[in-house]
């Protein structure tokens, strides 16, 4: 069995490799104390509100390969307006989010197989 390497894989492969551990670092991204920069606004914007047929969230087979270089988009698209203070957009309300309760956090175990329990309280888009 021969496991291919970074440097031999096909530039398109190696790109899409990059975005989905960009896309599974996004938590640290989103933390204003770490102050990434951000570049390529205009890109992640249009990408953003690209409609679906432009921009699929699922493809492939069966739709079941996620679309990564639009989900980093959208991580920063977020990130411009959550992180960054001169958008005056949502910044201070992000901010004033305690970190390790209502900020988006890396996974700290691994996956399980099945469905998970709903909780009851709901904030946005996260469950306490």
């Amino acid at each position: 069995m021969h496991i291919i390497g970074f440097r031999e894989m096909p530039n398109q492969s190696r790109s899409i490799l990059m975005q989905t551990i960009q896309t599974v670092l996004s938590a640290f991204f989103l933390d204003p104390r770490y102050g990434f920069e951000h570049v390529g606004f205009l890109s992640s914007q249009k990408a953003v509100y690209e409609s679906l047929k432009a921009a699929p969230i699922f493809h492939g087979n069966n739709k079941l390969q996620v679309n990564i270089p639009w989900v980093l988009n959208v991580v920063n698209f977020f990130k411009r307006h959550l992180v960054h203070l001169e958008e005056q957009t949502m910044a201070i309300a992000y901010r004033g989010l305690l970190h390790d309760v209502e900020r988006p956090q890396p996974w700290d175990k691994p996956l399980q197989p099945g469905s998970s329990k709903l909780g009851k309280y709901w904030m946005g888009t996260y469950c306490k």
